[in-house]
């Protein structure tokens, strides 16, 4: 609960900054970035009492693969030029996978 309330008033607060500049972008990223105070915090609160929770170096490479997730997902939605980059992208790393 205590996280929740945390990530609550975090996203309150980044509404209120985010919003009147960002519109819709401001609203998703302040939501987003709540949920990562929700996440982390519920990270440093559980880690006080549970034994079984991941160490730095797996925690570290699992945020890596979100945010490489993430950005191959904005990649996809992202038009340059009139032509899509994310198509770019994905085809190098399908000819990158294929290689292997």
């Amino acid at each position: 609960m205590l996280a929740i309330s945390i990530a609550s008033v975090v996203n309150v607060s980044l509404n209120f900054l985010l919003i009147p500049a960002f519109k819709e972008t401001g609203a998703a990223l302040a939501t987003l970035l709540a949920d990562l105070v929700t996440c982390l915090a519920c990270y440093f609160l559980a880690k006080k009492s549970a034994r079984l929770l991941p160490s730095g170096k797996k925690l570290a490479s699992s945020l890596l693969a979100c945010l490489y997730v993430t950005g191959s997902c904005w990649n996809l939605s992202v038009e340059v030029d009139g032509s899509k980059k994310g198509e770019i992208f994905v085809k190098n790393r399908q000819k990158a996978l294929v290689k292997r």
